[in-house]
């Protein structure tokens, strides 16, 4: 080390910097504080130290000696700053508290962009479009799946969404008794078995009688559901890995939901002879599984990426969500047992604290039904309170959750312009699709 009071001359990536050796002794644990003209990056001619590191950032670092502490700027990446410091061993607990967020917030961006990355490479759409000289069978996985690969694909993608939208509203229009018709003798007596089941007055009889669907609709719903389930087992046949396929919670629903459809339709082609009791309770539940179905409108968010983008963001609000449930869950205690309390001699409705419970659970969501309302003045006040409580609950989390989806939405096009550019990040995925390891790293798209 040089004497004290002396200058030390330090060569930074081809910059100068010019320094007290009292300066570079602030951090006595640092490399630059233990100085040596015995060091390899010792240059006896021009009487500097060279270190090949970024000048910009040694600026930072030199600033640090100078006021005993570290700051930097926000336009730096922090993980970058880290490894400087490392570098330079200085401590992270000298950075200054203002600096904080500089320093670590790109972290969190990392994490976003590696849990997206993840979902690309896993993608079998995505690992097919990169891959130039995939099979007949691949091909028609993409014309299927994915809408991007190719301008029929959109097109038929666009086709099968119609089918989806016309089913659904075909089946609410169902619903409507002015567009019902009489059921025939035959069928009457089929459904007094039914009616027979459940007790129902003549008025309710009546109203069923009435709703025999709309042949019309009823076709055009058929038609629908050749088409849609024609679709399914086929996309089903070419999709390069049918287990990760079927392991897909709302495809699974589709499913069931197609089974169900066409074991209904095939029991009611026959309903006028349906006279055992098991038949129609067979029938009912067939009737209402079909309810599954509606999970085909996912298949909707193929046209809106930002909808995919909406699960990741859940995925990764867990905790925000946590918290939502956990203070809902308190403030529902804490007001229905203040409400019971206040209103049980005075309100007839507050029949128990659950009850009062579920008044509160409404209020602080504020949906606020009306059903039940505070009679006291100390029910009043207990309800102003917790009117106010909800929203400043629901708030919290939610601004959270909205950031969120913000920063990936805005990521995701970040990742995906990178992997079309740089289809090397892909390219292990790719070359090593027919491999039983790579196809357990295949991701088929959970959106239907």
């Amino acid at each position: 080390m040089t004497a004290n009071g002396s200058r030390v001359r330090l060569n930074i990536g081809g910059t100068t910097f010019l320094t007290y050796d009292e300066t570079l002794a602030q951090f006595p644990e640092s490399k630059l504080a233990n100085l040596s003209r015995c060091m390899d990056n010792y240059d006896d001619y021009t009487r500097e130290y060279f270190f090949d590191r970024n000048p910009v950032l040694f600026g930072f670092i030199l600033d640090a000696y100078r006021k005993e502490e570290i700051h930097l700027p926000g336009d730096i990446c922090g993980p970058t700053f880290r490894k400087e410091l490392e570098f330079w061993e200085l401590s992270l607990s000298h950075v200054a508290p203002c600096c904080w967020e500089a320093l670590y917030k790109s972290d969190d961006d990392v994490k976003t962009v590696n849990k997206l990355m993840d979902n690309y490479k896993k993608n079998a759409s995505i690992r097919l479009t990169l891959d130039n000289h995939c099979s007949y069978r691949k091909r028609l996985w993409l014309f299927l799946d994915d809408p991007k690969s190719s301008y029929f694909a959109m097109a038929w993608v666009t086709f099968i969404s119609l089918l989806v939208i016309v089913s659904t509203v075909a089946e609410m229009l169902i619903t409507i008794p002015e567009l019902g018709e009489e059921y025939t003798k035959s069928e009457k007596q089929a459904i007094d078995l039914i009616l027979a089941e459940y007790n129902l007055d003549n008025r309710t009889t009546e109203r069923v009688y009435s709703m025999k669907p709309n042949p019309y609709l009823t076709l055009t719903i058929t038609c629908c559901h050749v088409i849609l389930t024609f679709e399914f087992i086929l996309t089903f046949i070419v999709c390069p890995t049918k287990k990760a396929y079927m392991f897909s919670v709302v495809r699974v629903a589709v499913f069931l939901g197609y089974i169900l459809f066409w074991a209904s339709f095939t029991i009611e082609s026959n309903f006028s002879t349906m006279r055992k009791k098991e038949m129609v309770l067979v029938y009912l539940l067939c009737k209402y599984g079909t309810i599954l179905k509606l999970a085909r409108l996912f298949y909707l968010s193929k046209h809106i990426p930002a909808l995919n983008i909406v699960g990741v963001t859940f995925s990764a609000s867990i905790s925000e969500f946590k918290i939502l449930v956990f203070l809902l869950g308190i403030l529902v205690c804490i007001f229905g047992y203040m409400m019971y309390a206040t209103e049980f001699l005075d309100n007839d409705a507050m029949t128990s604290t659950f009850v009062a419970m579920y008044w509160a659970l409404i209020t602080l969501t504020t949906v606020g039904y009306g059903d039940m309302v505070p009679y006291t003045v100390a029910g009043h006040v207990v309800t102003s309170v917790c009117a106010v409580c909800g929203v400043i609950v629901l708030a919290m989390p939610i601004g959270i959750i909205a950031s969120t989806f913000n920063k990936y939405y805005n990521f995701n096009s970040y990742v995906l312009t990178h992997v079309h550019l740089n289809s090397e990040v892909l390219k292990p995925i790719a070359e090593n699709g027919d491999a039983r390891s790579s196809r357990k790293a295949i991701k088929v798209d959970d959106r239907y």
